[in-house]
C-alpha cells in the first residue's frame, strides 16, 4: 500500500495533529514519515495546521517553509507529506502540481534555460534545488518562480544568484517565500526598480545587493523574518545592530536609530537624494564605501563612539563642506573641516564641497587613501613639507587641479594617486620620493612634462605616454 492509500485509510483522523503521528504509526506508515510529522507538530502545531489545513495555498506554502526552518528537515520532504495530506482532504494546492510549473531545458555548462529569460543553475548546497543565475528577459514586472520542472521532476528555486538582475530594466521583482539567499549585487544598477520586499525566509542578502537602484524608495522586509528587519524602508539585521541596505531612491533627512552599532559596506552607496544623515551615539563602525556617492550630503557629524571607518566610506560625497568629530572620540579628529586620525598625522578625508585649494594641516604626515578623491573643484594643492606619503587614489579624479607642488620630504606616492587629474600640465617629483605606484599620474591627459630624479625607477604606466620625462640630477643622486 502506497503512502496516498495509507492517508486515505486514516482520512477521518487527519485533522487531529496531536494524535496524527500515532495514527500513522499504527496504520503502517514508514517510520521516517511518522517522525517527520511528529517533529513538525512538536516544533509548531500552529504552523503545521496552516500548512496542512489552510484553504489558502499561499499560506500553506509559507508554513511549509517555516516548518523546514524550525525542524531543519528538507523543505521538499515536508512539502511532499503536506501535499499528500491536503490532497486527501480535498484541498487544492496548484503550485505544487508539476505539470503547471515552468519547464526548463538543459542548455549545457550546468545551465538550465527557462522561458521569459530565466537562467538557472543547480544549488550546490541543496539537492533538487536551483538558484536563479541570470535574468535576461525584457519584462518590467517579474515574478521569480517557486519551482520549475525538467524531465518531469520538480526543482525548488531557493536563491537569487550574485548579479542575477544586474543592470536590467525591471521595475518590480516578486520573490516568493522559500527564497533563502539574495546574492551580492543581485539588483545592482537596476535604475528603474521601484519596489522590493524581502521574504521572511531569506537568511542572507549579499553586499551591495541594491547598489545603484536609484528609483527604489524603500526596501520592505516581510513580517516574521528571522534574518532582517526594515525601519523606514532601510534594511537592518534582525536585532537592529547593523544597518545593511538603504534604497538608492532615499530622499531628505535620515535619522539612524539609537542602538545601531554598524553601517555595512555599500549600505548608502549612491543615495544622491539624501540631504543629511544623523549618526547615533551608539555607532562603532562604518563599512567600506558605505556613503560612497552620497553627493547630497552637506556635512557629517562623527559621534564619539565611532572607532572604525572603512576605505572609501565617503568617496563621491561631493557636497560635504566639513566633518565634525565629537570631542570624546578616541580614534578620529576634525582639523580645518577635514576628517583626520586622532593624533592628526593622517588625513583621512577632506570635505569636497566648494574646496578649490587642498589645505593639508601642518601635523599631517600621511595623505590617506582617497583623501581628496573626487574633489572636482580643487585647482591648487601644496603637499608639503611634513607629509611623508601620498596614498592610493589620494587625488584621483581632481579634474580641475592645475597647480601641484610636492615638497621635499615626501617619500612615496601611491598607485592612482593623481589618476584623472586632466587639467594638470606639469609636475615636479622631489628627490626624496623613493617609490611611486602604477598609474600614479595615469589618465592625466594634459600632462606635458614631468621632472623626476634621475635614479627613480619608473614603471611604464606611471605617466601618460605623451608626457615628456625629464630626469634631473639632484642632491640625492
Amino acid at each position: 500500500m502506497d503512502r496516498r492509500e495509507l492517508f486515505e485509510k486514516i482520512a477521518d483522523r487527519l485533522r487531529d495533529p496531536a494524535s496524527l503521528a500515532r495514527n500513522m504509526s499504527e496504520s503502517g506508515f514508514d517510520k521516517k514519515d511518522v517522525n517527520v510529522v511528529k517533529f513538525m507538530v512538536s516544533a509548531s502545531e500552529e504552523d503545521f495546521r496552516a500548512a496542512a489545513y489552510s484553504e489558502d495555498a499561499s499560506a500553506s506554502t509559507k508554513a511549509v517553509t517555516k516548518l523546514s526552518e524550525e525542524t531543519s528537515i528538507e523543505r521538499a520532504t515536508i512539502a511532499s507529506l503536506i501535499a499528500e495530506i491536503r490532497s486527501t482532504l480535498g484541498l487544492v494546492r496548484p503550485a505544487t502540481h508539476v505539470s503547471e510549473l515552468m519547464e526548463v531545458k538543459n542548455a549545457g555548462n550546468n545551465l538550465m534555460l527557462g522561458p521569459g529569460g530565466f537562467l538557472f543553475r543547480p544549488d550546490p548546497n541543496r539537492a533538487r534545488s536551483l538558484f536563479l543565475y541570470r535574468y535576461v528577459g525584457e519584462d518590467r514586472d517579474v515574478e521569480v518562480p517557486e519551482a520549475v520542472q525538467m524531465g518531469g521532476l520538480r526543482y525548488e528555486v531557493d536563491s537569487i544568484g550574485d548579479s542575477a538582475f544586474k543592470g536590467t530594466k525591471v521595475e518590480s521583482v516578486a520573490l516568493h517565500d522559500g527564497i533563502r539567499t539574495v546574492g551580492a549585487t543581485a539588483f545592482r544598477d537596476c535604475t528603474e526598480l521601484k519596489s522590493m520586499t524581502i521574504p521572511r525566509t531569506v537568511l542572507e542578502v549579499g553586499v551591495g545587493a541594491f547598489r545603484g537602484c536609484s528609483a527604489l524608495p524603500s526596501i520592505e522586509v516581510e513580517e516574521g523574518s528571522r534574518g532582517y528587519a526594515s525601519v523606514d524602508g532601510i534594511v537592518y539585521d534582525r536585532d537592529l545592530k547593523e544597518l545593511l541596505h538603504a534604497p538608492g531612491g532615499l530622499e531628505g533627512d535620515v535619522k539612524i536609530p539609537e542602538g545601531t552599532e554598524r553601517i555595512g559596506a555599500f549600505a548608502f552607496y549612491g543615495c544622491e537624494k539624501m540631504t543629511s544623515v544623523c549618526l547615533p551615539d551608539t555607532l562603532k563602525a562604518i563599512g567600506d564605501s558605505a556613503f560612497n556617492g552620497c553627493s547630497g550630503l552637506a556635512a557629517l557629524r562623527i559621534p564619539a563612539s565611532l572607532d572604525s571607518i572603512g576605505g572609501y566610506a565617503f568617496s563621491g560625497c561631493s557636497g560635504i563642506k566639513g566633518f565634525t568629530v565629537e570631542g570624546g572620540n578616541m580614534t578620529y579628529s576634525s582639523m580645518d573641516g577635514c576628517l583626520c586620525s586622532k593624533d592628526g598625522r593622517t588625513l583621512i578625508k577632506a570635505p569636497a564641497g566648494d574646496l578649490t585649494e587642498a589645505r593639508i594641516p601642518a601635523s599631517v604626515e600621511e595623505v590617506g587613501t582617497g583623501a581628496f578623491g573626487g574633489c572636482l573643484k580643487i585647482e591648487k594643492a601644496r603637499i608639503g613639507p611634513g607629509v611623508r606619503s601620498v596614498g592610493q587614489d589620494a587625488f584621483k579624479g581632481c579634474a580641475s587641479l592645475k597647480d601641484l607642488e610636492i615638497s621635499e620630504g615626501v617619500e612615496s606616492i601611491g598607485k592612482y594617486a593623481f589618476f584623472g587629474c586632466t587639467s594638470l600640465e606639469e609636475v615636479v617629483v622631489p628627490d626624496t620620493v623613493r617609490s611611486m605606484g602604477t598609474w600614479a599620474f595615469g589618465d592625466c591627459s594634459s600632462l606635458k612634462k614631468a621632472s623626476v630624479p634621475s635614479s627613480m625607477d619608473l614603471g611604464p604606466t606611471s605617466f601618460p605616454q605623451v608626457t615628456e620625462i625629464v630626469r634631473r640630477r639632484g642632491k640625492n643622486n
